[in-house]
């Protein structure tokens, strides 16, 4: 299923760059040490549940974010962390909410939770199941989903 969740992550994430931000990205493989940055990061963060339990997450650096949301909105920086959070969060719903389709077709009912999108001080060291980093505009960001199938759902 990793495969599965992967391909479904890397295809939405690059749908939804192409037609909400107009921004062309490609997978990154990251190195095998990842440097810590002293960048705040952006954080969407959204609770899985149904067919799954877990967390799907949308990571960026606080400068790409902003990047990002100058893109989506058509406007020159500076631009208002508050706009900055609000369209990471769009973004990340509208990613998050491709891969549950794709994930849906294969196992069962997918809900997710209201996103949460915050400033952090690093990415941190959530293990996730599966990681897919990608680059846009010379840098680097992640998306992620961790989840354990609800074993009840071979019951009957």
């Amino acid at each position: 299923m990793q495969g599965t969740v992967a391909e479904a992550i890397e295809r939405a994430t690059l749908e939804v760059f192409a037609l909400m931000v107009g921004v062309d990205i490609v997978p990154e493989i990251p190195p095998p040490a990842s440097r810590k940055s002293s960048e705040s990061s952006v954080v969407s963060s959204f609770r899985l549940s149904g067919a799954v339990c877990g967390t799907a997450e949308v990571h960026y650096t606080l400068p790409l974010a902003t990047r990002v949301t100058c893109k989506m909105l058509q406007v020159d920086p500076p631009v208002a962390v508050n706009e900055v959070l609000d369209a990471a969060g769009e973004v990340a719903n509208m990613i998050v909410g491709n891969v549950k389709n794709s994930l849906e077709s294969r196992g069962g009912v997918i809900r997710i939770g209201t996103p949460t999108v915050s400033l952090a001080g690093d990415e941190g060291t959530v293990t996730h199941s599966m990681r897919v980093s990608f680059r846009c505009c010379d840098e680097v960001f992640t998306v992620s989903v961790a989840f354990q199938e609800d074993p009840r759902r071979w019951e009957n």
